[in-house]
Formats: structure tokens, sequence, C-alpha cells
């Protein structure tokens, strides 16, 4: 388990360290997803970066569509919502 710890440890922080280093080449204040995007290409295999790709934007949908009944579960009543309906 600390082998695949160690791994994945590493993967990211080459990660943030390549993304990084395109922010600062490119006189950039933020880190996007294009960045993280690119530094994945680069540093991964073709077959890997094809996964790697598929499997976070399988999960960012996943993200959205959660977040999305989230706010619904906790959005502030309307106001008509309020009041008995009179029948």
């Amino acid at each position: 388990m600390n082998v695949m710890d160690s791994m994945m440890e590493d993967m990211m922080r080459r990660i943030g360290d390549q993304a990084g280093e395109f922010v600062k080449n490119h006189h950039k204040n933020a880190l996007t997803e294009k960045e993280i995007q690119l530094a994945v290409f680069n540093i991964f295999p073709a077959n890997l970066r094809l996964a790697a790709f598929k499997f976070a934007d399988d999960r960012l949908k996943q993200y959205e569509q959660s977040a999305t009944s989230e706010e619904e579960f906790y959005r502030e009543p309307d106001e008509d919502e309020d009041e008995p309906m009179d029948n």
C-alpha cells in the first residue's frame, strides 16, 4: 500500500510541477484545466493519457450532476411554495 501511495504522490507532484511551469511560462496568474491537461499529456504515455482523460471527464460529469442535485436540495423555497394551496 505504501508503494501505491508513494507512486500517486509522485505522479500528482509531477503533474502539479509541470502545470505550474506552463502557468509560469505563459505569464498567467491561475492554474486552469488546460494546464493540467497539458501536463498529463506530456507526462503519461498515449494509452494511459487517453484513459486518464476519459476517467477525469466521467468524474467531472458525475460531480456536476451531484452538485446540481445538491443545489436543488439546499435551495431556498420560493415565496409561492410557503403559502398553502386554496382548494
